[in-house]
């Protein structure tokens, strides 16, 4: 009598035994499934970056910094008058006048003051994608007419244009350099602070129009 309650039991065991391996072999497989299925997902993500990064490059290394020359004096001209009209809010006309008249004649008054003038230039498009000079107002250095078109920014051409005329500023033997930003323009406040730039109270004798804050950098050799 006993030995059979015994066989029984065994019999019970393995019986569940086999049920429970089956069930741990299809949780096994399910599993094995869908790490196959993550590694595709994750994989192609990876393969997409990476193609949109070599895009972005490929596009990036189209943008060329050139000195300004006169054959883009108007291009240039109408390119900084857009962007301050997309920009500034400047509804007085004499005021818009006397801030854009160094643009009437960029080399005289940019290139012959000591100054210099660079232009972002989009090789595949044909067109202007930003600007960025410096020129001297009473013999002070200011920082003039940084802009990068819409559809151009985020893509690091301002930080190309920047980096270029600074370096240009250090050959140069410049201590300090001023700037004037509009008060309206926050995300350049915060691109200026990033770089070094602090406001200065002291005005040294720049033209700072109604609203705007003027900028103070000492250069570093």
């Amino acid at each position: 009598m006993n030995i059979n309650i015994t066989l029984r039991r065994r019999r019970r065991w393995s019986t569940l035994s086999i049920v429970d391996m089956g069930a741990i072999w299809h949780v096994y497989n399910s599993f094995k499934v869908l790490l196959v299925f993550l590694y595709i997902i994750i994989r192609s993500y990876v393969d997409y970056v990476y193609i949109a990064f070599l895009l972005f490059e490929g596009r990036r290394k189209m943008i060329k910094i050139i000195d300004f020359n006169k054959e883009l004096q108007n291009e240039v001209k109408n390119f900084v008058i857009e962007n301050i009209n997309n920009e500034l809010d400047i509804k007085d006309k004499n005021t818009f006048l006397k801030i854009t008249k160094d643009l009437d004649n960029i080399e005289e008054n940019y290139i012959n003051k000591g100054g210099n003038f660079l232009v972002g230039y989009d090789c595949l498009e044909k067109k202007i994608v930003g600007t960025i000079a410096y020129t001297f107002e009473n013999k002070i250095a200011v920082l003039k007419r940084f802009y990068v078109s819409k559809d151009s920014r985020k893509k690091k051409i301002g930080y190309l244009l920047y980096k270029t005329l600074e370096e240009n500023i250090k050959f140069n033997n410049i201590k300090n350099i001023y700037l004037v930003s509009g008060k309206e323009l926050e995300c350049a406040h915060v691109f200026y602070k990033k770089n070094g730039w602090k406001e200065e109270i002291n005005n040294p004798g720049i033209f700072v129009r109604e609203g705007a804050i003027l900028y103070k950098k000492e250069v570093e050799e």
